[in-house]
């Protein structure tokens, strides 16, 4: 409630205290998109974590090192393992998160070496065109995991 309300009504409150309420809706919709897409990512890392902390994996969080970057991942250090995803608010073909979870398993063997990558997840606001285990959308958050 605070990050909306800091992020899209505090900063035109004072053109919606003088009745422009256009301005105030072309405001707010003009980065409803980008607040959403930072909230999915906090969503997508919970998830992930939630669905392996179990068992053993821990810091959910963005990998990044030398300006290579994985939106999230887990890892277990016991094991040496690794899970990790990207996270796109948008609409994809399943052709598309292919090809994100592809570049997201370089990025991971080279951000992790030693550890063995176990899956790569592509969240996304929706993807066209089929179905797989590794694609998490919103819908699949209201789901039981």
């Amino acid at each position: 409630p605070m990050r909306t309300y800091y992020t899209l009504v505090e900063p035109v409150r004072s053109l919606y205290e003088l009745g422009e309420y256009d301005s105030v809706v072309d405001y707010v919709l003009g980065r409803i998109d980008e607040y959403t897409s930072r909230t999915w990512e906090g969503l997508a890392r919970d998830y992930l974590y939630s669905s392996y902390a179990g068992e053993g994996y821990d810091m959910a969080g963005r990998i990044v090192h030398k300006g290579m970057e994985l939106d999230i991942g887990v890892v277990n250090p016991r094991e040496k393992s690794a899970i990790v995803g990207e996270v796109k608010w948008s609409e994809l073909d399943t052709s598309e998160a292919k090809r994100i979870r592809r570049k997201a398993m370089i990025k991971a063997q080279r951000l992790l070496p030693g550890y063995k990558i176990v899956n790569v997840y592509v969240f996304a606001r929706s993807v066209a065109g089929g179905r797989f285990d590794w694609i998490v959308t919103p819908e699949d958050l209201l789901e039981p995991h």
